[in-house]
């Protein structure tokens, strides 16, 4: 059949017998590349995927087979995007489409008012993304057809628009289609927030300095958009580039500050290039990334040995925002500073411990030992909190444990260990695996502890206050 086609293809058929003939025969080839063993094996080489392409070429949006039905020619081109999309999944068959100038041929069906022709071009140009051949082919034509048929189709064709996100994720792992298609939708932040998510802060930083200004704006309303609500938009989760770690993603200023390289030079460079009426969005994005203390010390240092040669009135704004944000940063301290006061109680201990949300305290030992107070907690989430209780500061065990009913005995896996000073901040240190073992006592209500070997002293009786 593929022989048969080959010597046929790529010249359109020339009566309305030979025009269903060849539907037909798509067919058959399309059944093979889907349900038979080996069937794309068998396809690669003859030569008629090449033809396939150059068949679907003489055949743009809008261009029909003359000779038969315009639903009989769709239904044949449809056919003939199926049984690229079927095989392309084998990179010798990808390769042989792409040579044929797939990426071309197929781009243009993005903009096919046909909504089934449309769907079947987006299913193969989403394997083509896939190889390195595409995406560079892709950067060079298809960046302007799949932004428009992203905002185009989107609340029509709610399905074809997930394969033409996940097309567009696939294409821009090649990062020159990335920064190109980020261009192309700068001002389209809903897309980019479904597209990419927060790191669309990282895709639009280099867009800052675009020498066309409106790009740049729209650049910078997009920076300021992601950095107000990014941590709800999750974007493309494989992560491509990866973001570590991940918890950056919950945190939008320093997720810019770690990943746009110069990112207060370059703010501060377009108080120079960007008009006077604009310097307010300039502030806005400045106040939000410097939340992130050490973005705020690169902006100090920046502004100390890289002043911008601005106009005066110009300089001086600079001067009483820097100074109004120093304040505010300095308020925050003493804040937090005071909150850790009123944590503490009359004789300037730390407060009591507070029970982590959404968990309850099933057994709670408490003890007094060489002038410290100890607590140990147990969970119905099935894991505890260890706390020595010094006065100015606080020592912390957390993991999780296990309760053997039959034998009585507690078992408790080290997860992490901490201090907390007087001020309420708290260094976390990894504990490794260790373990730290009990027995329980019905009989007196009590539990004994040994192998404690983050404080001392080493063994100590607790006296049960409650079991759940």
């Amino acid at each position: 059949v593929a022989k048969s086609l080959s010597s046929v293809l790529p010249e359109l058929p020339q009566s309305e017998t030979l025009g269903i003939c060849l539907l037909d025969l798509l067919k058959a080839l399309r059944s093979v590349a889907m349900y038979a063993k080996f069937g794309c094996r068998d396809l690669v080489g003859v030569g008629v995927l090449g033809r396939c392409v150059h068949f679907l070429a003489k055949l743009p949006p809008g261009v029909t087979i003359p000779v038969v039905s315009a639903d009989i020619s769709t239904e044949t081109t449809v056919i003939a995007l199926d049984v690229l999309w079927h095989t392309a999944n084998d990179p010798l068959a990808r390769h042989e489409q792409l040579d044929a100038k797939g990426v071309d041929t197929v781009t243009a069906f993005l903009s096919d008012p046909r909504d089934g022709v449309r769907a079947a071009a987006t299913r193969v140009l989403s394997l083509l993304a896939t190889d390195l051949q595409g995406r560079v082919r892709m950067t060079e034509i298809s960046v302007e057809p799949l932004a428009d048929a992203l905002q185009k189709h989107c609340m029509t064709c709610p399905v074809n628009h997930k394969v033409l996100v996940q097309t567009a994720r696939a294409a821009a792992e090649h990062p020159p289609f990335r920064l190109a298609f980020t261009e192309a939708v700068i001002t389209e932040t809903w897309l980019l927030k479904e597209i990419f998510g927060l790191t669309s802060i990282q895709a639009s930083f280099p867009l800052l300095t675009h020498e066309n200004f409106p790009t740049a704006n729209s650049a910078l309303d997009c920076m300021a958009f992601f950095l107000k609500g990014g941590s709800d938009a999750p974007g493309d989760e494989i992560r491509v580039p990866p973001v570590a770690p991940l918890e950056l993603l919950d945190s939008p200023a320093e997720f810019a500050f770690e990943n746009c390289v110069g990112l207060m030079d370059v703010l501060l460079g377009l108080l120079v290039n960007f008009p006077v009426e604009q310097h307010d969005k300039i502030f806005d994005v400045l106040s939000m990334v410097a939340e992130h203390d050490p973005a705020w010390e690169d902006l100090v240092h920046v502004n100390e040995t890289r002043t911008p040669m601005v106009q005066q009135e110009v300089f001086e704004r600079l001067f009483d925002f820097m100074d109004k944000l120093k304040q505010s940063k300095e308020e925050a301290r003493q804040r937090a500073a005071m909150e850790a006061a009123a944590r503490m109680d009359g004789e300037g201990q730390l407060g009591p411990l507070h029970d982590p949300p959404g968990v309850e305290a099933q057994v709670i030992f408490t003890a007094t030992v060489g002038g410290a107070k100890e607590e140990l907690r147990l969970y119905d989430d099935e894991s505890f909190v260890w706390m020595r209780d010094e006065g100015i500061t606080r020592q912390l065990l957390r993991g999780a444990y296990e309760y053997v009913e039959e034998a009585a005995e507690v078992g408790l896996l080290v997860e992490s260990a901490a201090t907390v000073a007087v001020d309420g901040r708290e260094t976390v240190m990894a504990a490794g695996d260790d373990q730290i073992l009990g027995l329980y006592e019905d009989d007196f209500g009590a539990a004994v502890f040994s192998g404690r070997n983050h404080w001392t002293p080493a063994d100590v009786r607790m006296v049960v206050k409650q079991m759940a």
